[in-house]
């Protein structure tokens, strides 16, 4: 039996084609990352008091009225609720910086080696209670200092980090100390935006 030329073509791309399907279903399937940082749906950031884009109440500002302390000390910390981070976090990191001020970014808040365990926090949380630390703001105070823009209005970006391990730093870290001890060490981040304009100012 003699075969003709194009169904010996058809013939070999038949068996090559097929070899091709063999390996195909042999081999491990890939799975696809959920999203850039390959964090799960829920691993989000919110808060009860205002939503993402939206106006901070003036209670977690420097404009709350507290007596007996400093402008900037006034505010206290918003409330901030977030889901389950990626596999192998052991530890989260919170900043708020805001990137409107003049110059550079003002720091208004760092916390670092908050348990895993934790998914929220109340409005003024202390923070140690929960077994985490804060460092230092761009006022040099340890802890929260409220958004306190001196004419326009600034946002106010509070962003969570996923971090695989607690960071050796103490209670006089500051934003540049607090950054390079993440460097390697994040596995995931989630943002909120809240946006701030004083009374006197509008």
């Amino acid at each position: 039996m003699v075969i003709s030329k194009p169904s010996l073509c058809r013939l070999l791309f038949l068996t090559v084609f097929c070899v091709y399907l063999q390996a195909e279903a042999r081999a491990p399937r890939r799975r696809k990352p959920q999203n850039q940082w390959g964090v799960k749906k829920e691993f989000a950031l919110s808060s009860p008091a205002f939503s993402n884009g939206g106006e901070i109440p003036v209670m977690y500002t420097c404009d709350s009225g507290k007596e007996g302390r400093r402008e900037e000390q006034a505010g206290v910390s918003p409330p901030l609720q977030w889901g389950d981070p990626p596999a192998g976090t052991e530890s989260f990191v919170i900043m708020c910086v805001d990137p409107d001020a003049l110059g550079r970014s003002w720091v208004h808040w760092i916390v670092f080696n908050l348990p895993v365990r934790v998914r929220r926090l109340e409005a003024g949380q202390r923070i140690s209670l929960l077994g985490g630390m804060e460092g230092k703001n761009s006022w040099g105070d340890v802890g929260y200092g409220g958004p306190c823009p001196p004419l326009k209005k600034h946002r106010y970006i509070f962003t969570i980090y996923a971090v695989n391990k607690p960071l050796k730093l103490s209670s006089d870290a500051k934003l540049p100390d607090l950054k390079r001890a993440m460097q390697g060490r994040v596995l995931a981040k989630v943002k909120l935006v809240g946006r701030y304009q004083r009374p006197k100012n509008r």
